[in-house]
């Protein structure tokens, strides 16, 4: 059984050595930063500056702030929470001021026109680790970039599509979670995952699409209602094959069941038995069938009977008639339809 199961691949932020990171107290939603590719006033450059808090001056900060780590967390999955200001990308989970000349930081790419840093991407490997660079819109998106950013689960195979890390279960084998279950498992059976609880009397079974239970030795389940298990204490019982329900059954052909009866289609009868399984009206002792046709023994007493009555032939449909002095029980040679036609025939009785 194949799954396919989507999942947001583990991101690892790289320290990519920056000449200098934000040491001003975390950034909030409004700032703006004046670490831009135009400020001339030597904050927030790569040369040691500082990125302000929530002020757009060009006078750069006191060296004795603190770090510039967004105090939001990585909300929404973004980095430095999405709280870095416009001229601003996140390193190690920190603000950090774009330079003012190449080479830039990742999060940001080089204007070869101004030969200053632009906040976006051109392409992925101008991201953070696990981020790709959508190039319509030239900016940063969380999401794989290939196969090798997936971890692959025990007993399946991670992949990227669309930017999104999934995975397929291997062959006996279903998705749950973010893990490839056993089929047969009775903690995660099916494709609902569901823990299989056991009855009364029974252990949980999984067949890989629902839960079932195998009774406990000495018990049986005679009612097949799932909720009591195995209600039954065993009390097995011989029963022989009545196939064609004339309530006869072939010795040859026995089974024993444990809930003390016989089902349809078997009986317990066993002191005679049938020598016909595929015609109800031959059993022991039936005292009046007769059949068209090729002879047999109807009523199970080793010998093949007739009577009168219509009979399939080479030349025919013939009809033959018993001589009045032809006893019951009785063998004889007949005609059946030409002169030189000639059977042996035993007259049944009534």
């Amino acid at each position: 059984m194949i799954f396919s199961h989507r999942f947001s691949p583990i991101f690892v932020v790289a320290s990519l050595g920056l000449g200098a990171l934000v040491s001003a107290p975390a950034c909030s939603s409004n700032d703006t930063g004046s670490g831009s590719a135009n400020d001339t006033a030597g904050s927030g450059t790569a040369d040691g500056g500082v990125a302000p808090s929530g002020s757009n001056t060009s006078a750069g900060p006191s060296s004795d702030a603190g770090p510039g780590k967004g105090s939001g967390g990585n909300d929404a999955g973004e980095p430095c929470g999405g709280i870095c200001g416009a001229n601003q990308v996140c390193q190690n989970d920190m603000c950090v001021d774009l330079p003012a000349k190449c080479p830039c930081p990742a999060e940001s790419y080089c204007d070869l026109s101004s030969d200053s840093c632009v906040k976006g991407c051109t392409s992925d490997d101008q991201c953070n680790a696990g981020r790709w660079c959508d190039t319509t819109t030239r900016t940063c998106k969380n999401g794989c970039r290939g196969t090798s950013e997936c971890t692959s689960p025990t007993n399946g195979t991670a992949s990227c599509t669309d930017h999104a890390c999934t995975f397929t279960c291997s062959s006996k084998h279903h998705a749950c979670g973010v893990a490839c279950a056993d089929d047969t498992s009775v903690s995660t059976c099916g494709a609902s995952c569901t823990p299989c609880t056991p009855p009364a009397h029974a252990t949980s079974t999984c067949d890989g699409k629902a839960c079932g239970f195998s009774c406990a030795s000495g018990f049986a389940d005679c009612n097949s209602d799932p909720k009591d298990g195995c209600e039954h204490a065993v009390t097995p019982i011989t029963c022989y094959r009545d196939a064609d329900g004339d309530g006869y059954g072939l010795q040859a052909t026995t089974q024993s069941f444990p809930c003390g009866v016989c089902p349809s289609g078997w009986v317990a009868k066993n002191d005679v038995f049938d020598c016909n399984d595929t015609n109800a009206k031959a059993y022991p002792g039936e005292p009046s069938y007769y059949s068209t046709g090729p002879s047999f023994d109807y009523d199970c007493d080793g010998k093949i009977e007739k009577e009168d009555g219509q009979y399939a032939h080479q030349a025919g449909a013939c009809y033959i008639q018993f001589p009045a002095d032809m006893q019951c029980g009785e063998t004889r040679e007949l005609y059946i339809c030409l002169p030189n036609n000639v059977e042996d025939f035993t007259r049944g009785c009534k």
